[in-house]
Formats: C-alpha cells, structure tokens, sequence
C-alpha cells in the first residue's frame, strides 16, 4: 500500500481517509458494502479497507474506513459514498504529508490511532497474511504427487534432447523426439491442472446450509408459511466462487420471502396452498454451474417496476414502451429501485438486486430473471467452475486480439456488412427467424484501422438474453490462465482480464456480461429488444 500512496501522490490525486457508518435499516452490510466500494473504484482506486468487505467481520461492522486515492475533492467524494438506505454518514478527511505518510511508507496495514482533536483515524501498521484451510482428501493430494513426478520424467526428456542437439544429433531424430516430449509434457500438465481444479472444489452445500435458519427467522419475522427445497448440494464448485455466491443468494432468497412470497390467507383466497415454496438447485451445464432459486410467489409485475423506475427517473416513458418482456423483467437490477411501498429491513431502501448482478458480474458470471404473474419467480446464476482458467474463443478486431469465453458464445456466423439490417437506427441480423442487436466492437472499442466487408458475429448468450458482437477474425479456441488487469491502467469497462499466449503475445479477455448490460442499455435507448 505504501508504493501506491506514493505513486498516487506523484500523479497529482488526492488521498483520503474516508468513514463510513452503515444506516442503521442497512442490514446486509457485505454486498452494500460492495456497492459503495465499486462506486467509489470508478471514481479513484480504494488502497485500504477495513474491514475487509470479504471477509466475516464485515456482518457485524458499524462502519467501513477507507484509504483512497481519488480525482474528486471533500465534498465530491461525501456525494459518491452516499447511498440511500446504505450510508448514514460519511467522515472524509485529507491523507497528509507529514508524519503520517512517513509511517505509512514504512508499514503497509491500517489501525486505528487517536487524533489531536480525539477522533478516531487511521494508519498503517504490520499485517498478518490471513490463513484459509481447505480440507482435501488424501486420494487427491497422492494423484498430484504422482504427476509431479511424472513432469520430474518430461524434464528428464527435454534435457536429454538438449544435450543430443549440442553434440549435433541428426534434426530429423531431434524434432520426432521433441514432438513426442511435447505431447507427453501437453498431457502431463492438462492432468495436473484438472488435479488442482479438483483440489479445490467443494461442494456448494457449505453455502446452502445456512439458508434454511434465514428462511425460519424471516419467515417468523413476516408471518409467512414457507418450505425451503434445496436440490444439487452435493454439486461441486471452485472454493474461491462458494465463499462469494452467499451473499448474492442471501439477498436472492430474502427478496423471494418478502416480495414474492404471499401470506397465508391471501394464497388460500386465490387457490394456493399456504405454504409457500422456495427451491435452490444447482447442477453442471457445460463448464458452468447453475444456481437456481424459485418460488411459487406472486411474480413480478411487469408494469409496476416500469411505472417505479419511470417515477425514479432511471427510464423514460417511451422508453419504458419499447422494452420487451425480458427487458422489462431486467429493470429490477438498476440501482435504486424498489417495488416495496415501505421501508423495513429487508425491503424499500433501494438496495439488493442491482448489489446481487454486481456481485455475479464480479465473478465472471451472469443472472437472469424469468417471471409469471401470479405463478412465481426464477433468478438464474450462471457461474464459471473456476476463475483462473478459462476456454476461449479467441478474434481480431482490426490488429488487436481479443478473447471471450466459449461458454458465452451460443452461435457464430460469417456474414457480409452488407447483410445487416437495420432497425431504429441499429444493426441487426437474421438468425433463425429471430432477430438478434449487434455491436460493432471495432466502434465501441475505438479501434482504427481498414474496415473489411467479411466479418465473423459471435452470438452471446445468458438464458433468453442474446447479444452479436461483430469481430474481424477468428483465431480459434485456446484454454488461457487469466491475470487480473489494474482497474489503474485500464479504464474500459468491458475488459476483465487478460492472457499471454504461447509466442509471447498479450490477449485481452472481454467481459460478457458487461457487453450483455451494454445491449440491454441500448435497447432500453429504444433498439430491438434482446
């Protein structure tokens, strides 16, 4: 932290250690938390935090304190961390020069210290790396042990090919023996990635047990008969995912209980039984996993959530004319909106879904919703198994490459620009008789050069939602490791990571969902509903 104080310092921002005190309604203090802190990165870099808003004492936290290094002055930054229902106050002061940035150059944690004027500040001090425990079983730990050894052999055949070409072995012999030693290291090193994969997948139960005490508690609290089915427990996920998806599904399930879930007497007026249900189920499609949560509720009102996000000013009216059912459906994730007519605990303030699709999004996945007036609601996550490793589908846009996760990708087809038709204004294409937006990535992501008439679009997809993006060429599938890009450097929206291939050239890895959102936004400006 103290390199990037320093650094901050020399591009000329401000630096702040900023309070903030929780609204005392705020009651799931993990994803609001999320919300003030992706706010407040687009308008700087957060070097420090306490509590991390990860970890466990974040629950219980009053407050969250921040060290960040910003463009924006006082009062700017107090009128950014503001959010209804989420902050009560916001304590900002400048970072200093003296003393304190001299011990902060030195140490590298935050804590506490009193002030001259007996407030509470912060400074850095010693950390201690945070320790995590994974329990795996012995079998999987022996298989690992065995292909290390069997690269220990691969590195053995390398060296001695080596040593055979510096004496000036026959080439024909020499490339015969370093094709072989490369499939035998190629299979070797799939084997142990898929080993270490495994390592790390736990089932996702550890996530939804603790939901059957939040169902009875909040039950009891509304007065609502309810059972929770829970399906697919045993479905196995990459641990880093199943610490993140809880508080996502938390807010999911309370959302289902207080919005969507009737009373007793009023589901036996209408024919229910009174006893509601919600369903969690997760299972495996493709390279992904799917987690589902259900309820047999009222569902959501289409033309209410457009009548509120009219009221809130998020759309316009005629806006609010051109969206499809799905688009409709999508309104319940802009921020700030709430169908609740009063404010409690768990409804009303304004906060919870647009804090789910952040969350899902910052894990490479996406969510979409499926809603029938008075039958019931489905919120899908679809998630990646892992985060460190992907398949994609790699393409040029002009000279620059890109790539996109195969699992996103539904269709793609070689077209002419000529073969694009337009509709209010926008490009569109045919794909079995349904009509599909597209993006011109070499627009959106301002890249110059010749603009050839063949183009490749590639379909993207997320349940009833699709998306073409139109590309130049495509370069095949490759499986990539992905590396995190400083938000610092890269300031694009769409970009959420990036690879190195092979020859040593650098790849950006795009975000779907981020693309998908973009599409949705244009159709809500008045383009083809997706």
């Amino acid at each position: 932290q103290s390199l990037e104080v320093e650094d901050a310092r020399r591009k000329g921002h401000n630096i702040f250690e900023t309070e903030i005190i929780f609204h005392p309604m705020c009651r799931s203090k993990g994803p609001a938390a999320f919300m003030v802190m992706q706010r407040l990165n687009s308008r700087g870099k957060i070097i420090r935090s306490i509590p991390d808003i990860e970890g466990p004492d974040i629950d219980c936290a009053e407050a969250i304190k921040i060290l960040l290094a910003t463009h924006l002055d006082a009062d700017q930054l107090r009128k950014e961390a503001s959010i209804a229902g989420i902050t009560a106050e916001i304590n900002s002061r400048a970072f200093g020069v003296s003393r304190l940035v001299e011990e902060c150059l030195q140490t590298s944690r935050l804590r506490e210290r009193p002030d001259r004027d007996g407030s509470q500040g912060f400074e850095f001090k010693p950390s201690y790396a945070r320790t995590e425990m994974l329990r795996v079983e012995a079998s999987r730990v022996d298989s690992i042990m065995d292909l290390a050894g069997e690269l220990i052999i691969g590195r053995s055949m390398i060296n001695h090919l080596a040593k055979d070409l510096e004496e000036g072995a026959p080439k024909d012999d020499i490339v015969g023996r370093l094709f072989a030693a490369s499939s035998y290291m190629e299979r070797t090193i799939a084997d142990l990635q898929k080993g270490i994969m495994k390592m790390r997948m736990v089932p996702v139960n550890h996530v939804f047990r603790k939901f059957p005490k939040i169902v009875r508690d909040l039950c009891s609290e509304k007065g609502k008969l309810l059972t929770l089915d829970i399906r697919g427990k045993e479905t196995e996920l990459d641990k880093s995912i199943v610490d993140a998806i809880g508080e996502p599904l938390s807010h999911i399930i309370r959302n289902s209980i207080d919005h969507g879930i009737e009373g007793p007497a009023y589901r036996r007026s209408v024919g229910k039984h009174e006893e509601g249900t919600i369903t969690l189920s997760a299972y495996h499609e493709a390279n992904q996993i799917i987690i589902e949560v259900t309820d047999d509720g009222r569902g959501i009102e289409k033309e209410g959530l457009k009548k509120k996000a009219i009221e809130k000013g998020l759309i316009t009216e005629s806006e609010a004319e051109n969206l499809s059912d799905p688009g409709s459906l999508n309104l319940i994730f802009l921020s700030g909106l709430s169908t609740s007519e009063t404010v409690s605990e768990t409804s009303g303030r304004g906060v919870g879904m647009d804090a789910v699709r952040s969350a899902v999004d910052a894990m490479k996945g996406t969510i979409e919703v499926e809603s029938t007036q008075g039958e019931g609601t489905t919120f899908r996550l679809r998630l990646p198994l892992t985060l460190a490793v992907i398949k994609a589908l790699l393409f040029e846009v002009g000279q620059e490459l890109y790539a996109i996760p195969v699992s996103v990708v539904t269709d793609v087809a070689r077209i002419l620009t000529d073969d694009l038709l337009t509709v209010n204004g926008k490009d569109t294409f045919l794909l079995r008789d349904r009509m599909i937006s597209v993006i011109r990535l070499r627009e959106l992501l301002n890249i110059k050069g010749e603009n050839k008439r063949r183009k490749f679009i590639l379909i993207l997809g997320a349940g009833s939602r699709k998306i073409g993006i139109l590309v130049d060429r495509l370069r095949g599938q490759q499986e990539l490791v992905v590396k995190a890009v400083d938000d610092w450097y890269m300031k694009s929206g769409l970009v959420t990571g990036a690879s190195v291939l092979g020859n040593g050239r650098i790849v950006l890895i795009l975000d779907a969902p981020a693309i998908l959102r973009k599409a949705v936004s244009n159709a809500m400006e008045g383009t083809v509903a997706i």
